[in-house]
C-alpha cells in the first residue's frame, strides 16, 4: 500500500516517458547540421515546450471534459496515426486509424446491460449500475469506490451509514437549515426533505456531472439547492447558518479531499454553525484503530467542546459519523480517550492518503474459504 503505487507507476510510466524523451535528440539528430546544430536544438526545444503546453490545455479543456478519459485517449492515439498519413506513412497510418475507429466503436458494446451509465471526465470515473437482483436499487460508483445506492419510487436510504445520517438529522433540534458537503445518489438530502419538509437543504457538489446523473437516474428531488464547486469556497461565501452541517465528501477509497478536514476548515464550520448546531464528518475505519479516525476526531476536538462517535459496531471497518459541536450532543458516545492518538491536520500538514494506506497495511485481509 505504500510502496506498491509508486512502483506501479513507474512500471507504467517509464517506458512512455522514455520514448518521449528520445524524441527531441532524435529530432536533433535529423535534422541538424554541424553549422546550426546549436540553433536547431534550441528551435525544436521550443517547439516541443510549446506543443507540451498546447497538449496539456487541450487535454484538461477540451479533451476530458467533453470525451472522457477514453475518448481523449482514443483521440490522441488518432492525432497519432494521422501524424504519419501526413508523413506519407499510409498504409501504417491507415490500419493505425483503423484499428482506433474498431475500438472506440466496440467499447459501448462491451458494457454489461445493467449499466446504465459509463463516462469519465476530469474528476472521476461516473458509473451508475442496476442491481441484477432488483433492477430498481441502483448504485453510484465513482471511480472503483461505490458511492452510494437508492431505490427508486422510494426516498428512504439504502444503505446503513446513510440511514444513521438521517438519524442525526433527527437529533436536531428545530432544524430548519442544512448544508451538505458532497451529494453523491442525494439520498440523504432526499430523505431529510420528504421527512420534514420545510428544511431548507444545500448541497455543494464539485462534479457537475453526478449532478446530472442523479436528476437523470437516481431521482433526485426539486427543491433542493445544489451549488457546483468546492464545498469549502462555497461555505466560505454562504452568509448563512446552518442548524446541522454534513461533510459526506469522498474521493477514492476513503479519501476525504484534505482540505475539508484541516483546522481551519472546522474554525470556518464553526462560524457557520447557528447556537447549538452540529457538524457531522462520514470518515470510514475502525472506530478505534484507525489513524485517520484518530487524527479527525483529535483535530475536531481542538475547537468544538463535544465530539461523539456515531457507529454502528464496534470492531468492524465501517462508516463513522464523527459529531461535534459546541453544546451536548444527544445521539452517539463520546469520542475514545486516547491522549496523542493521531495528529492534528492543518492545511500545511494533513497526510490524508498517507494514513489511509497505513490503516489498510494493518487490516487483516479476509480469509478465502
Amino acid at each position: 500500500m505504500i510502496t506498491g503505487p509508486l512502483l506501479g507507476t513507474c512500471l507504467l510510466a517509464a517506458p512512455p516517458a522514455g520514448l518521449g524523451a528520445s524524441v527531441l535528440p532524435r529530432g536533433v539528430g535529423l535534422t541538424a547540421t554541424a553549422a546550426d546544430s546549436g540553433r536547431c536544438a534550441g528551435r525544436l526545444y521550443a517547439f516541443s515546450t510549446v506543443g507540451s503546453v498546447l497538449g496539456v490545455l487541450t487535454t484538461g479543456y477540451l479533451l476530458l471534459p467533453f470525451l472522457g478519459v477514453s475518448g481523449a485517449l482514443f483521440a490522441a492515439a488518432a492525432l497519432v496515426f494521422a501524424t504519419l498519413l501526413l508523413g506519407k506513412r499510409l498504409v501504417l497510418g491507415a490500419v493505425g486509424l483503423g484499428i482506433v475507429v474498431l475500438l472506440a466503436a466496440a467499447e459501448p458494446a462491451q458494457r454489461a446491460k445493467n449499466v446504465l451509465v459509463g463516462t469519465s471526465n476530469g474528476y472521476h470515473r461516473i458509473r451508475v449500475m442496476a442491481a441484477r437482483e432488483n433492477p430498481q436499487v441502483r448504485h453510484l460508483y465513482l471511480d472503483s469506490t461505490i458511492e452510494g445506492m437508492v431505490r427508486l419510487g422510494s426516498t428512504a436510504p439504502v444503505m446503513p451509514y446513510q440511514t444513521h445520517g438521517v438519524l442525526i438529522a433527527d437529533a436536531v433540534p428545530h432544524l430548519k437549515r442544512i448544508f451538505f458537503l458532497g451529494g453523491g445518489t442525494f439520498s440523504m438530502p432526499k430523505h431529510i426533505q420528504a421527512k420534514y419538509p420545510g428544511v431548507d437543504i444545500e448541497v455543494a457538489e464539485i462534479d457537475p456531472d453526478v449532478v446530472r446523473v442523479a436528476e437523470a437516474f437516481l431521482e433526485m428531488p426539486a427543491g433542493i439547492t445544489v451549488a457546483i464547486g468546492d464545498a469549502r469556497r462555497i461555505l466560505k461565501n454562504a452568509r448563512k447558518e446552518y442548524d446541522l452541517i454534513v461533510n459526506d465528501a469522498f474521493h477514492g477509497v476513503r479519501e476525504i479531499p484534505f482540505h475539508l478536514v484541516t483546522r481551519e476548515f472546522n474554525r470556518l464550520v464553526a462560524t457557520r454553525l447557528s447556537p447549538g448546531g452540529l457538524y457531522a464528518v462520514n470518515v470510514l475505519g475502525h472506530p478505534r484503530e484507525s489513524r485517520l479516525v484518530q487524527s479527525v476526531t483529535r483535530t475536531l476536538a481542538q475547537d468544538f467542546r463535544h465530539v461523539h462517535h456515531f457507529t454502528f459496531m464496534t470492531r468492524e471497518i465501517q462508516n463513522i459519523w464523527i459529531l461535534a459541536s459546541a453544546q451536548p450532543i444527544p445521539i452517539g458516545d463520546p469520542a475514545p480517550a486516547s491522549p496523542g492518538a493521531g495528529m492534528i491536520f492543518t492545511d500545511n500538514h494533513a497526510p490524508v492518503e498517507y494514513l489511509i494506506a497505513l490503516d489498510l497495511t494493518r487490516e487483516p485481509r479476509p480469509r478465502r474459504p
